[in-house]
This record gives structure tokens, sequence and C-alpha cells, in this order.
């Protein structure tokens, strides 16, 4: 998705917190280039991408990897300041492909629908998950005191699952 990144597009619509794989990213310097070619080529040989800003052979993939020690240069900074102000105007989130098995993602979760409540827009605010998933409804269902207050369609997993003949 090109639709954000906190260098170009701080306005933008989508945020990437796990990062874009058609990303390289510099660790030491947080530049960031679009995959090319030439790049992915170098890095299937297992050899060093250097970074075309500050010259440090160390391009990487611009995607969170689990406990990633270089993970600010995937995550912006100031993430949650933009969840914040953008959840005070959304009409919807979407969770796209996330399965809430890791704490960090309930702990989105938590935090997304605490902001909500304490803006009065908790109700008014429609979360979708989309994954097909079994998984992800419980364990998304986990997250919350009051199982209630969430609802879980089956729409989209019935017709991913077994699709009509």
């Amino acid at each position: 998705m090109d639709t954000w990144h906190h260098d170009n597009n701080p306005n933008g619509i989508t945020v990437e917190m796990h990062g874009n794989i058609s990303y390289v990213v510099c660790p030491s310097c947080h530049a960031v280039e679009r995959l090319s070619g030439p790049v992915m080529s170098t890095m299937k040989a297992c050899q060093p991408v250097a970074c075309s800003s500050c010259h440090e052979d160390e391009m990487r993939f611009k995607v969170m990897l689990y406990d990633d020690e270089q993970g600010d240069c995937i995550t912006p900074e100031d993430v949650f300041e933009q969840l914040e102000d953008d959840l005070a105007a959304a009409g919807a989130v979407l969770w796209v492909g996330i399965s809430f098995e890791q704490s960090a993602s309930t702990e989105y979760f938590r935090k997304v629908r605490h902001l909500l409540a304490s803006n009065g827009r908790l109700e008014g605010v429609v979360q979708v998950i989309i994954n097909p998933s079994d998984e992800a409804a419980f364990n998304v269902l986990s997250t919350v005191s009051k199982r209630e207050d969430v609802k879980v369609g089956r729409g989209l997993a019935e017709h991913i699952k077994s699709p009509p003949c």
C-alpha cells in the first residue's frame, strides 16, 4: 500500500504499522526505497544492499518481524498520536489479515476500543476484522471483558471456506 508513509504523506488514510513488503528501509538513517529488481536480485544472492542516502550496507525489507530490534525504522514514532487523531473522525476501522494471536495486536484492538469509548464513539464506529479464520474471531473476543459488545459475523468466512456449489 502506498497510501501512507510517514515521510511522504503523514495525512494518508492507511497506517502501515508493520511495514510494507514493497519497500526496503535503512535501519541507520531510516531512508525508504521502493523494492526494485536489482535490489531484489542482490538480496536473493545474500549480498548486502547499500543505502543510497547514507551508504551503509544494511538495507532490509520494511516489514516488522517478531522481536524486531530495528522496529523503529518500520513503524513511525507518532503512530499512536496519528491513530488518536484518525479515530476522532473515522467512520470505520478495518483490521485486515490480522489474527490477534500476538499480545501486541490484541493491545492495539483494546487501545482502539478505549480511544473510541473515551471520545463517545465506540457505538458509532464499526470495526471490521477481515480474516476468514475462526481463531481470529476467538482471539479478538478474548480481548474484551464484555463479549456481548462485540458482534461476530460469519458471512465472509463461510463463503471463503465453503463456496456455494
